[in-house]
């Protein structure tokens, strides 16, 4: 994301591939920085089943998207704190 623009609800991304600048549309936005990802106990063996992600950078949400592509998943659950 390289702009945000609240009163046109829109924000401009760039691909790091092509470097190609697109203007995107957004009806909320959450823009959440900071700490390391909690992963419940629970969790936390499971993360090897390539399923679970976390998300704080980039990557994580390229390994989420790929997931997608790739996997086609018809649910999702996303579990987050405040």
């Amino acid at each position: 994301m390289t702009a945000i623009h609240p009163d046109k609800k829109t924000v401009e991304v760039l691909n790091l591939k092509t470097g190609e600048s697109s203007t995107v549309s957004y009806d909320k936005l959450i823009f959440s920085t900071g700490a390391l990802p909690v992963i419940p106990a629970p969790f936390a063996t499971a993360l090897d089943a390539g399923n679970i992600f976390t998300v704080r950078t980039i990557r994580d949400a390229v390994k989420i998207r790929t997931f997608i592509t790739e996997s086609k998943p018809e649910r999702a659950v996303i579990i987050g704190a405040d």
